[in-house]
């Protein structure tokens, strides 16, 4: 969902919510707990939105670019899920991680 594009005459129609329900489901029939979210702090429509499908803040990410070097800090809810930000360089190999719930996430 991120960037997309809403002609204006189909704003307000809660859009986002049908397709990431839709996400949600298909996700779920699969066998996953359930989807995990990013939505930067200023987008309070997509907050709005999320709030109304009922996800549940588990913590937040503050990302920086600092003379070349991208640092980031997240609060005590991020390990949980091994949620984290990284860098192209940094990015895992493809394996399946198990977070709690028993589910398995793979980087892409």
């Amino acid at each position: 969902m991120h960037s997309g594009f809403t002609r204006p005459d189909h704003r307000g129609h809660r859009l986002h919510g049908i397709g990431m329900f839709g996400a949600l489901q298909a996700f779920t029939s699969r066998g996953a707990a359930g989807l995990i979210s990013i939505v930067e702090a200023d987008n309070t429509a997509s907050l709005s939105s999320c709030a109304r499908l009922g996800y549940r803040n588990f913590g937040h990410i503050i990302g920086l670019r600092i003379f070349g070097r991208q640092p980031s800090i997240g609060s005590r809810g991020c390990p949980r899920y091994r949620f984290q930000l990284r860098t192209a360089a940094e990015r895992p190999s493809t394996q399946p991680t198990t977070v709690p719930g028993g589910e398995q996430l793979k980087a892409v």
